[in-house]
């Protein structure tokens, strides 16, 4: 492990509303947040929040990542208000289990601007400083659209509105891997795999099945659980390339500890695998149904089609790196 990437044993780092609002109200002698202002309340109040965390080699570099992502919001957001932005960031500062690694990440893939500029993008809309939301990039976003526009409409607008099983909550996708230790975990010796998770986040044909362990979520969180999963697997609404069909593909199960998962648990998840397929009308695959590609794929050359195979595809999709199993 690099010492760069070496966090404390601390899960989590809980700041109220009052010490978040007092730090932010100290970095900005206006009223209303603009520009250089929101930068400055940023990276004082955020990164003040996560330096507890992370080993004080970083702590520089995180500091200047925070900075160069906020530094053109006067470009891209109509004003916030103090009182707005504070019960924003506080709320992720509070609800999420390891808010630090929002950070870590950034300063991880700080040299490669195709995860930066799009990840920028995404923590302007999660922290509030935006003048879209996250779920207006996962399902509004031009590239993400084109590959909606290929589907069942009736099938995408009952998957956009949360119907049937399963979590699309930013901290599910965020913390997938790094729970269960896996090539997704937030580690600099896992940059190169890692920089994917921009696929998860960020492209709206992701959500995750699975059980969540309600106990592991933060003190006084009164909605849906948040907790670490403790097994999951990841399922993807595609398209398929011979028939023209909206598919569900639901990828191979990992346990807690980023194993094969017990049979009771796998027969859980498949059971909500098929019981959301039969929601929104359209097949169901999974891991089990995949094939090794043909010889005549490898090296780039197309894939011939074979009786009985099918491609499953994303049209197109906001982010440059995506993970397969």
């Amino acid at each position: 492990e690099t010492s760069s990437a070496r966090l404390l044993e601390s899960e989590t780092n809980t700041v109220t509303m009052d010490e978040f609002s007092n730090k932010v109200t100290a970095s900005s002698e206006n009223h209303e947040l603009n520009g250089r202002n929101v930068t400055n309340a940023v990276t004082n109040a955020v990164t003040n929040s996560v330096t507890n965390f992370v080993a004080d080699s970083v702590a520089d570099s995180v500091t200047d990542s925070v900075t160069d992502s906020v530094a053109d919001y006067q470009h891209t957001a109509a004003a916030v208000t103090m009182d707005e932005f504070c019960r924003k960031v506080s709320r992720v500062m509070e609800r999420w289990r390891q808010p630090h690694l929002l950070l870590l990440y950034l300063e991880i893939h700080r040299h490669d601007a195709a995860v930066t500029s799009l990840y920028q993008r995404y923590l302007r809309a999660l922290f509030g400083i935006s003048a879209e939301s996250v779920e207006d990039i996962r399902y509004r976003q031009s590239s993400n659209m084109r590959h909606f526009a290929a589907l069942d409409q009736d099938a995408v607008v009952k998957w956009q509105n949360g119907e049937g099983p399963g979590f699309a909550d930013a901290e599910a996708f965020f913390m997938m891997g790094h729970d269960p230790q896996t090539c997704m975990q937030i580690r600099e010796k896992n940059a190169v795999t890692n920089r994917a998770l921009l696929g998860y986040l960020v492209q709206g044909n992701t959500r995750l099945l699975g059980i969540r362990d309600e106990s592991s979520s933060p003190a006084n969180v009164d909605d849906s659980p948040r907790g670490r999963f403790l097994v999951r697997a990841m399922a993807r609404l595609l398209l398929c390339k011979e028939t023209g069909e909206t598919v569900l593909f639901v990828d191979k199960p990992y346990d807690e500890a980023g194993g094969t998962p017990p049979l009771e648990a796998r027969t859980q998840v498949q059971e909500q695998a098929e019981t959301l397929a039969r929601h929104l009308s359209i097949p169901l695959f999974t891991h089990q149904d995949l094939v090794s590609p043909p010889a005549q794929s490898i090296g780039g050359h197309p894939c011939h089609k074979l009786a009985g195979m099918w491609r499953l595809v994303e049209v197109d999709g906001a982010a440059q790196y995506v993970w397969r199993e």
